[in-house]
């Protein structure tokens, strides 16, 4: 059997802890970022297509301060109203599929507005049976989900692998 040093434990024991570190952020990257917004694009495919005309298209101001590292900053974050009809009854909407969509600039949020002009119109998908389950997007998949995925199960792996790694070499002394 081989002869293990001190040193050689500290480092297999936090390979292990990094290892399992990784492998619980990636799953809640995976579940959170990943896998709950694939769901919400299967089952917009069951939804009804439809069209929106823009409301108001405005932004919210928020004010970040971060004293311990002297950060003073704004962040502006788009806010559209939207109206819809389905069955000769008119509904409004507020969400959106960037709804985490948030700028550090004014001229950021500005210009991601102008594509949101009041009176324009819009591609929605609605609940048919609850017109008022609705989200304002281009398209019911989304390749940045995809891409999340792909990133969190790189992750989940590399720390799965990590983790056995340092387990098994430690219970293998």
């Amino acid at each position: 059997m081989k002869e293990v040093r001190l040193g050689d434990r500290q480092i297999i024991w936090s390979l292990t802890i990094i290892g399992a570190l990784f492998t619980l952020g990636g799953l809640a990257l995976l579940i959170f970022a990943a896998i709950l917004p694939i769901i919400n694009s299967v089952s917009m495919l069951s939804w009804d297509e439809g069209q929106a005309e823009i409301v108001e298209a405005t932004y919210e101001t928020m004010e970040l301060k971060l004293e311990s590292i002297d950060i003073d900053t704004k962040v502006y974050t788009p806010k559209l109203t939207y109206r819809f009809e389905h069955a000769g009854k008119e509904y409004t909407g507020t969400e959106i599929y960037d709804r985490g969509v948030s700028f550090e600039t004014l001229s950021g949020v500005e210009y991601y507005l102008e594509s949101y002009a009041p009176a324009s119109k819009h591609a929605i998908y609605y609940n048919a049976d609850n017109p008022s389950d609705v989200l304002l997007t281009d398209s019911r998949f989304h390749g940045s989900d995809f891409l999340i995925l792909i990133v969190a199960l790189i992750v989940v792996g590399l720390g799965g692998f990590t983790f056995a790694a340092g387990f098994f070499h430690h219970r293998m002394e």
